[in-house]
C-alpha cells in the first residue's frame, strides 16, 4: 500500500517517522541505532520499556496512549528492532504551551494529574528497568534506583572513546619526538600528565633531556613556519 513518510523530531534516542498510510492510517515508526553505534550502557533495548508501558497503561490503566501495530525487540534480529505504532491525534504540549490560556492550562493540568495517578495504580512483578543491562527486576526499589544511578555514572565515565587516528598525509619516517608538536599544538607535550601516562603505559615515561628538548624546539618551528607560510596560498 503506498505511503508517505516524514520524519519526526523531538526524540534524542531513536529515528522516528511518520507514516500515512492511502487508507488514512496514522502510524509511528521508531529504529534505534545501530548497534556498533557509541551510547551509554544503559540506552539498550529501550522499545522493550516502551512497547510494555503501552500495553500495561492501556489495559491496566486504560490511558490514551499509541497502540502497539508491530514490534520487533530482538536486537540481532534481520533488519534490526523496531516497534510500530499507532499515531495519536494532537500537537506536542511544549508547542503550544506558551499560548494555551490559564484556564484552560490548569484543566488540562489537572486532566494529566489523573491520568498520572491512574498510571501509578500499575504495579510491575519488581524494580527497575524491564531491559538489558539490568536484568531481571530487583526486589527492592532501593536496589534497581542504585543499579540505575551506576549505570548513569559508569555511562558519563565511558561513553566516548577514541574512533580513530586520520589526518596522517604530512607523515615522514623520523624521529618520533616530532609527534609530540603537534600532538600539544601551541602548546608543551611536558605539561599533558594523562598523555605522557598513556604513553608510558605502553613505552614506558619519554624522557624530555636536553637533546630532546632542543630537538622539539627545531619540530615546533618547522611546524609553526608550515602554518604561517600557508597562511597566504590557503587564503
Amino acid at each position: 500500500m503506498p505511503a508517505r513518510y516524514t520524519s519526526l523530531s523531538g526524540g534524542t534516542y531513536n529515528t522516528v517517522v511518520r507514516v500515512g498510510l492511502d487508507d488514512q492510517r496514522q502510524w509511528v515508526v521508531k529504529i534505534p541505532p545501530p548497534p556498533d553505534t557509541p551510547r551509554p550502557g544503559y540506552e539498550h533495548e529501550l522499545l522493550r520499556g516502551e512497547v510494555l508501558f503501552y500495553a500495561s497503561a492501556a489495559t491496566a490503566a486504560d490511558i490514551p496512549v499509541p497502540e502497539v501495530v508491530h514490534s520487533e525487540l530482538d536486537p540481532h534480529a534481520a533488519g534490526g528492532p523496531c516497534l510500530i505504532s499507532t499515531l495519536r491525534p494532537g500537537t506536542p504540549w511544549h508547542e503550544i504551551s506558551g499560548t494555551v490560556p490559564d484556564d484552560e492550562r490548569r484543566r488540562l493540568r489537572e486532566e494529566l494529574g489523573r491520568l498520572v495517578a491512574r498510571l501509578h495504580t500499575v504495579a510491575g512483578t519488581g524494580f527497575g528497568y524491564p531491559a538489558e543491562p539490568f536484568g531481571p527486576p530487583t526486589a527492592t526499589g532501593r536496589q534497581a534506583f542504585t543499579g540505575m544511578m551506576d549505570a548513569v555514572l559508569d555511562g558519563a565515565a565511558g561513553a566516548r572513546t577514541l574512533s580513530g587516528v586520520i589526518d596522517g598525509e604530512r607523515m615522514f619516517w623520523g624521529d618520533p619526538v616530532a609527534d609530540f608538536v603537534s600532538l600539544a599544538l601551541l602548546g608543551n607535550v611536558e605539561d599533558d600528565a594523562d598523555f605522557l601516562s598513556g604513553y608510558a603505559a605502553v613505552a614506558g615515561p619519554p624522557r624530555f633531556d636536553g637533546s630532546v628538548r632542543l630537538r622539539l624546539a627545531l619540530y615546533r618551528a618547522s611546524l609553526y613556519l608550515i602554518m604561517l607560510v600557508e597562511a597566504v596560498p590557503r587564503g
